[in-house]
């Protein structure tokens, strides 16, 4: 029997390690990048998850409050459409960052947490832009005294304003129901549950209502 004999020179060998050495280093790079990829998107989409939470924690906890203000007192004095503005600026830093909600993967909490967003910053317009309307009507109603052949439309016009600032208070407060299982969405990526956060958020909205109440 005849055993083929191979022989493999020096200078073949030292071409062939050379070669498999590159060969796997660079499938060493493309997974090591692959993994790094993974732990950034990973790593983008908790920061999301924490960034909107947080917005949808504070829209929540503020809105209980401007809710219970309304029902005490002058139901939209200042420290009612105080609370609706700070309300505002949190949609407003959503829209801010509107860009981040893409990190998250899930198209469905996406789709969720814009939609309910684009809902309440129409609800929160309509209260402050109802609001103002009813200022605005009721200095001429003032300026021009309940013998006015006028008073009695400028009345009916301030009727209706205060029905859709109410009306649209309530969308509002319907619209947040919404926020608590988006919370329980977000706390799996984000690794959070968020019930600290809230405990600060009612804390500070508190501090900021003098002697006001503290909705559950």
């Amino acid at each position: 029997m005849i055993v083929p004999h191979f022989s493999v020179d020096a200078a073949n060998g030292s071409v062939v390690a050379v070669a498999v050495g590159a060969f796997l280093a660079t499938i060493s790079g493309y997974i090591g990048n692959q993994i790094e990829n993974r732990n950034r998107r990973r790593d983008k989409e908790r920061g999301a998850a924490l960034l909107f939470g947080e917005i949808l924690v504070g829209i929540k906890v503020t809105l209980a409050f401007a809710d219970a203000t309304r029902g005490r007192g002058d139901p939209y004095g200042p420290v009612t459409m105080r609370m609706i503005r700070a309300v505002q600026r949190e949609t407003q830093s959503y829209d801010r960052n509107r860009e981040a909600l893409f990190d998250i993967r899930d198209p469905k909490v996406r789709a969720q947490i814009h939609i309910l967003m684009a809902r309440l910053i129409i609800a929160l317009d309509g209260i402050v832009d109802a609001n103002r309307e009813i200022l605005s009507t009721e200095t001429a109603m003032r300026l021009r005294g309940n013998s006015d052949s006028s008073y009695a439309e400028f009345a009916a016009l301030r009727d209706l304003y205060v029905q859709d600032r109410a009306q649209s208070f309530d969308f509002a407060l319907e619209v947040s129901e919404e926020i608590a299982p988006l919370l329980l969405k977000l706390r799996r990526v984000a690794r959070y549950s968020f019930e600290a956060h809230e405990t600060v958020v009612r804390t500070t909205v508190s501090q900021q209502v003098v002697g006001g109440p503290s909705p559950g």
